[in-house]
């Protein structure tokens, strides 16, 4: 008997053992298995995992890695409307030239409006690039007027080392990017490309001869001297390379401007600020310097944003004394306000120093007023793109008067001419944004965060993916032979590009977080 029971337990434990290390066997197969699904995931482009477009745990990238974050910071609206806006252009510059009907009606044709989003990109660069500093502005200014002197000190501080960081890091992390994007084209035309100019212009005999000429025109493209007329100025800030890119000189200068005009004027209260920047604006429009007007802008919406929030004795961060912000130095890992791009993008997270909070109940006038001026905004970045005053349904109205407002200065410069309501139109939308909070819902989703993390690699990138797969191959071999000019035979190319786009910007915006660490490291070890 004893036996009997030595052999049954000798069984059960074999049987346990066995099992355990099956179950132990599985496990392994299934971690196994899922690392090298994780390890294969992280080479592809993000849209080939639709649980993270979609999921509700959002993912931030940094310059060290990924990092997830159930909360979002208050600008990463603005970070979706720069991607969407970086959309827009690529759709634009893909088939606006088709002139589809549906596109050429009021508030429809922001669709294919690449102007309007441009400088729709530099209000938005106006209000990240000054978002914290303007808050350790105000809280400077409360201190210092509640006699609060053991503070004085540490704000002062902090408030130049930011602004000089910001400074500092600007000019390498917008050239970092910009300069990857440029040696991109430039390589393939090295293999024969011809860039869409359909000549010579670009191809050199030589290796050398073309790694000299990108050099030459990249170092021309970087003048910071030259003059900007309205927005562009042919011959300096072009770069033939990669056309679109023209606007990066453009975001430097408005950028150091922005940050010139927020040392005049750090120390003053709100409301003197604020007179200041719309005298400023309006010094700007009258000399025809729209790009500037259009940063000082946002940086106006971020002003009054904070003010607003403030005089609500609303919680704007973790911390709070009188109703005033107080704001947190970022990590070295996280991603600053301060170094966002603008057109070009220009993207990366707000991730720094403040959180969301609950938006108090808001008046039905005041949601009225900015339902109306999100209208209008949309209406005026949707001007007629070709140069005339019709659009659609309701004919040359309203922009037939419109287009005879202004000034004498703006008749012979088309540079600023086109550009001069489409400021105002993008102030609008993001003051409308603003101050609706329920506006920014769809912005705040996470596919929508998807597409503004990759607004610099769509707006980069697009350029070459339209030229060589759309134009001197879908449209003319496929498109024209197959489909004919109707709008269902563009659908397939439009297919097509955009997987392509999407997949190009989505590995050009991990060298974007490569480049933007490094210019926070470069900073660090300068300022040490």
């Amino acid at each position: 008997m004893i036996e009997s029971v030595l052999k049954t337990t000798t069984e059960s434990s074999m049987s346990f053992k066995l099992t355990s290390l099956q179950a132990l066997r599985d496990r392994f197969q299934f971690e196994s298995s899922s690392s090298s699904r994780r390890v294969i995931s992280g080479y592809l482009p993000r849209f080939c995992s639709p649980k993270t477009l979609f999921q509700g745990r959002l993912v931030h990238g940094s310059g060290n890695g990924e990092q997830q974050t159930d909360t979002l910071p208050p600008t990463a609206y603005l970070d979706a409307l720069r991607g969407y806006a970086a959309w827009i252009v690529f759709l634009a510059h893909g088939w606006d030239e088709f002139h589809f009907s549906v596109t050429r009606q009021p508030i429809l044709s922001v669709v294919v409006a690449a102007k309007s989003m441009v400088a729709l990109f530099f209000v938005i660069s106006g209000y990240v690039l000054s978002y914290r500093l303007l808050g350790l502005a105000h809280r400077h200014y409360r201190n210092q007027h509640n006699h609060h002197d053991h503070h004085d000190h540490h704000d002062h501080e902090k408030l130049l080392t930011s602004l000089a960081s910001s400074t500092f890091r600007r000019g390498m992390r917008l050239w970092g990017s910009t300069i990857f994007a440029l040696a991109i084209a430039g390589v393939l035309v090295c293999l024969g490309w011809d860039g869409g100019y359909s000549d010579d212009r670009l191809g050199k005999n030589t290796l050398w001869e073309q790694i000299g000429d990108w050099f030459g025109r990249l170092i021309w493209f970087m003048n910071p001297f030259v003059e900007v007329d309205g927005y562009f100025w042919a011959g300096t800030l072009q770069n033939e390379y990669l056309g679109p890119m023209w606007t990066i000189p453009v975001e430097i200068r408005g950028s150091m401007v922005l940050f010139l005009f927020f040392l005049a004027t750090c120390m003053m209260g709100y409301r003197k600020r604020a007179a200041l920047t719309w005298l400023a604006i309006g010094a700007c429009y009258f000399w025809t310097k729209l790009y500037v007007a259009q940063f000082l802008m946002g940086m106006a919406v971020a002003d009054f944003s904070l003010s607003r929030k403030q005089d609500q004795g609303q919680q704007h961060s973790p911390r709070r004394s009188g109703g005033y912000v107080q704001l947190r130095m970022p990590s070295n890992s996280s991603t600053s306000t301060t170094d966002t791009t603008g057109p070009c993008p220009l993207h990366e997270t707000s991730d720094d120093s403040f959180t969301t909070a609950t938006h108090p109940s808001q008046s039905h006038r005041s949601k009225i007023l900015s339902i109306a001026m999100l209208v209008a905004g949309l209406i005026l970045l949707g001007q007629p793109n070709s140069g005339g005053d019709n659009l659609g349904i309701l004919g040359d109205f309203p922009w037939k008067f419109l287009h005879s407002l202004p000034p004498s200065q703006y008749a012979d410069n088309r540079g600023a001419h086109d550009y001069f309501y489409l400021g105002i139109g993008g102030f609008l939308l993001v003051l409308a944004l603003d101050t609706y909070p329920v506006l920014r819902t769809p912005l705040n989703t996470p596919f929508s965060q998807y597409v503004g993390d990759l607004s610099f690699g769509i707006y980069a990138m697009h350029p070459i993916i339209l030229i060589m797969v759309l134009r001197q191959w879908y449209n003319p071999r496929v498109r024209v032979q197959l489909f004919g000019d109707g709008f269902w035979g563009h659908v397939p190319g439009m297919i097509l590009a955009h997987v392509l786009v999407f997949a190009c910007a989505d590995y050009f915006s991990r060298v974007d977080k490569r480049v933007v660490a490094v210019a926070r490291r470069v900073s660090t070890w300068f300022f040490k």
